[in-house]
């Protein structure tokens, strides 16, 4: 590798070792209705740090920061739900929104770029500062390399400036009586087991088809971009089963 080259160009050549890449769906969520195969993040990484070192590019990230006057901030909040079978469960989640300096270096220290770096995260346990860099590498990555993993194409849709004609009042709707047989709509007769029973296979199933309704599917697209997921199953059990919590809250408010 010449010394010669500015860290232009060394970011040209990783480009276009990058862009000759052939990303593969390597990954599989199983789940009800055959599942989805996904290109791992990791496999994006692997790609991106071997041709920067080819091209003899290093990235280096500072420490989360926080600018008030921009609105970011990290934030926790407590969320109080009932589990399927009537338990009280309150749960501590993070919230962070922030920034993070890069600077990517050529050939010297003198040789560089500083760029900085939006993220969003969001975890209930310990990993919320792993998923905070995850996501600031997935946006510089994929801003800087012009790489796509998919999903949908915001112009894809065309929504209309005026305002659509006022829906028509709904019938009113019918008492539901809960499937007797059902242990996710009414308690069973013999004692209950714990909430971590629940398996990841049986929470996704509601979620789909329940998150599907009017006064859900706008919160539950809301909760699994902010958990960086493209389906229930992509969610870990406590996010599946917080998931759930908040489809039943809607489903009780209507």
């Amino acid at each position: 590798m010449s010394n010669d080259l500015t860290i232009y160009q060394r970011i040209a050549q990783a480009y276009k070792e990058i862009s000759a890449q052939a990303f593969e769906k390597t990954g599989t969520v199983t789940g009800a209705g055959g599942g989805y195969r996904f290109i791992p993040i990791g496999q994006i990484l692997e790609v991106v740090r071997r041709a920067q070192s080819n091209a003899g590019v290093v990235v280096v990230f500072g420490r989360p920061m926080y600018d008030a006057s921009q609105g970011e901030a990290r934030t926790s909040y407590e969320k109080t739900s009932t589990t399927p079978y009537g338990d009280k469960r309150t749960t501590t989640w993070y919230h962070a929104v922030g920034h993070i300096d890069v600077r990517i270096y050529g050939a010297s220290d003198d040789d560089c770029i500083e760029v900085s770096v939006p993220f969003e995260a969001q975890d209930n346990s310990d990993k919320l500062t792993n998923k905070i860099v995850t996501n600031a590498e997935r946006c510089l990555y994929r801003t800087l390399y012009t790489i796509d993993e998919g999903g949908e194409d915001p112009e894809a849709v065309n929504e209309p400036n005026e305002a659509p004609a006022p829906a028509p009042a709904p019938a009113p709707k019918k008492a539901r009586e809960a499937p007797k047989d059902d242990p996710f709509f009414a308690k069973p007769d013999t004692a209950k087991p714990a909430s971590d029973d629940i398996s990841d296979a049986e929470l996704a199933n509601i979620i789909n088809v329940r998150g599907r309704a009017d006064c859900c599917k706008e919160a539950v697209k809301a909760f699994k971009l902010a958990h960086d997921a493209k389906t229930a199953y992509d969610l870990d059990h406590a996010e599946k089963l917080e998931l759930y919590h908040i489809i039943q809250d809607l489903e009780g408010s209507e």
